[in-house]
């Protein structure tokens, strides 16, 4: 049957060819590389001069619809007139291309298990990133490597000494996840991540319960998705200075390490810093944690105590120190993650300490609202997190806070230009500002219009979340699919240090790298970008930090974006908040 079903197959794509042949000069169609859901929206971009295109089937050797495209728009990022191939009223499931004046797309699937893959990819990605443990074969597959930077004897930095923990003293501070391309862990950035992906934990956790990534926890009987956070959860509360409550900013070498595999680094590591910004990012996170726990896992109330007992001495650190923002010493050369505006992340760890405890008086700051950025969702700009807090918290909770109208308003109008911004689009994406970690800033977008449709039920958050996946996920200028292992063209030399020095040829899958961004050329030179142009300046290549690295804080709103969508588009049973 297999060797009979490839024949037939052969046949069908000579038979394609010839009927249909290729045209490469006026025309080029960008599709979602992974596919399409059944009886979601289905759209594709097209550099053309043609009005018309088709879906042919590879499944039935035919072409089953014929549409007209849209009038011409041009987008001044890309330098295109882009048209869109709408084709929604496709939903039988199958193979398929997409055709016009001579020129095919990568085939595409429809499917109502389009995100199967790739969405588990994504979350095991954080099983990659793991510090302080051997990753064996049973899990890793070719991936696997050996045990390296434990983080058991850390050494505290003079910037973050006290009384009892002077400088020089050692400390054990395993686990965690490598930030990026680096060996380094940072709070904030690790904060974002772990309560994005606490919250796609709470959007959907009957759908985890039984989901298993095949990673070493997998046989117990905590989700695997919460296995995960714990990993990360475990390393910040070890970074925490026990005798006051500050938290260190992060635990890094004195500069980045050359690429060589976790085991070859013989750096030392040191903690750096306390921050006011990473107290209240760590106070936010465990303060949801522990109301995470205690709300699904009881089996976790000691650890859902703990995380609460430390969020609270983390907040009274940082209330007693508001303006220590960190900046790197003068022997410390890794990544900063300074933050000078710090009222959005009182608010924010505010916010999660009211819903843990009940207690009103964490609620201080919310008077101050209306001068934060909630645009969208970003480490520097974390007042949206508490935002999406508010509209997913309990009921009883929700409706004691005295601004909750502003709050609700204050989200509506982000979602909304959000929605506006892709409707606009001639790409239909909602991104036209094009800087470090463009396909972040999507996603997290993404993650806004996901979160809107749960809270308010609009369709059209929905549609316009998915035509913002379809972008990552190979509808671009580039034809790429962003998201290494996956798609027909996808990224190969990431800026990864770990998938640079493992000798395997294909680097780890399910990772996103930061995209396009026509601002930081000088870490290869501009002449070694094939483009300039905002939406076009990218190079897949291991120096190009600047458009090619990954990050953990980039792969979460992924993750969440992905298994939103795909519960969303097979109609998990939510029920849904109304204002």
């Amino acid at each position: 049957m297999k060797i009979n079903f490839k024949i037939s197959f052969l046949i069908t794509l000579f038979a394609f060819s010839v009927l249909f042949p290729q045209n490469k000069k006026t025309t080029e169609i960008f599709v979602n590389q992974i596919g399409y859901f059944p009886e979601a929206v289905k759209i594709s971009a097209v550099i053309s001069d043609t009005d018309t295109f088709r879906i042919f089937s590879l499944s039935e050797n035919k072409v089953v619809y014929k549409g007209k495209l849209s009038a011409k728009k041009y987008w001044a990022q890309s330098d295109e007139n882009v048209r869109l191939a709408n084709f929604s009223e496709v939903t039988k499931p199958g193979s398929y291309v997409l055709l016009v004046d001579g020129a095919k797309s990568f085939p595409f699937e429809i499917s109502a298990n389009l995100y199967d893959e790739i969405s588990v990819a994504t979350l095991k990605a954080y099983y990659y990133q793991r510090a302080s443990v051997r990753l064996p074969a049973k899990y890793a597959g070719k991936w696997k490597r050996k045990t390296g930077l434990p983080d058991t004897s850390v050494i505290v930095h003079k910037s973050a000494a006290s009384k009892i923990r002077e400088a020089g003293t050692k400390i054990s501070a395993p686990k965690g996840w490598f930030d990026a391309g680096d060996y380094n862990k940072y709070i904030v950035s690790s904060a974002v991540t772990t309560y994005t992906l606490i919250l796609t934990y709470e959007f959907f956790p009957d759908y985890f319960e039984t989901l298993r990534t095949n990673i070493p926890e997998s046989e117990n009987e905590i989700p695997d998705i919460l296995d995960e956070i714990l990993w990360n959860v475990r390393w910040m509360m070890k970074m925490q200075d026990p005798t006051d409550g500050g938290v260190y900013h992060k635990l890094t070498c004195a500069d980045f390490q050359p690429y060589v595999m976790p085991d070859k680094v013989k750096a030392r590591r040191f903690v750096v810093g306390k921050s006011t910004a990473a107290a209240l990012d760590f106070s936010a996170v465990l303060s949801h944690f522990s109301a995470t726990l205690k709300k699904y896992r009881p089996e976790l109330a000691a650890l859902s105590d703990s995380c609460l007992f430390m969020a609270r001495r983390a907040w009274n650190w940082a209330i007693e120190n508001p303006d220590a923002h960190f900046r790197n010493p003068p022997d410390i050369f890794t990544g900063e993650y300074s933050d000078n505006d710090l009222k959005d992340n009182f608010f924010w760890a505010g916010i999660e300490l009211y819903f843990a405890t009940g207690d009103k008086t964490y609620l201080k700051y919310l008077d101050e609202l209306d001068v934060m950025v909630t645009d969208s969702l970003y480490w520097k700009h974390v007042a949206n997190f508490g935002i999406l807090t508010v509209l997913n918290g309990e009921k009883s909770l929700r409706t004691k806070i005295s601004n909750i109208a502003e709050i609700k308003n204050k989200f509506a109008k982000s979602v909304e230009k959000i929605y506006g911004d892709n409707v606009k689009s001639p790409y239909r994406i909602s991104l036209d500002v094009f800087k470090w970690g463009s396909n972040a800033n999507l996603l997290n977008e993404t993650m806004m219009l996901l979160a809107a449709y749960k809270f308010e039920g609009k369709k059209k958050y929905l549609d316009a979340a998915i035509t913002n996946l379809d972008y990552v996920l190979g509808k671009n200028p580039l034809n790429i699919c962003y998201v290494t292992g996956f798609g027909k063209i996808s990224p190969l030399h990431i800026h990864h240090r770990i998938s640079e020095a493992d000798g395997v040829p294909e680097p780890i899958p399910g990772f996103v790298v930061g995209g396009p961004n026509p601002n930081n050329t000088d870490d290869l030179g501009k002449e070694k970008y094939p483009s300039l142009l905002p939406a076009k300046c990218y190079l897949d290549d291991v120096g190009s930090y600047s458009t090619n690295e990954v990050a953990i804080n980039w792969n979460a709103p992924l993750v969440f974006s992905l298994f939103a969508v795909k519960n969303f588009t097979k109609e998990t049973n939510i029920t849904f908040y109304k204002k």
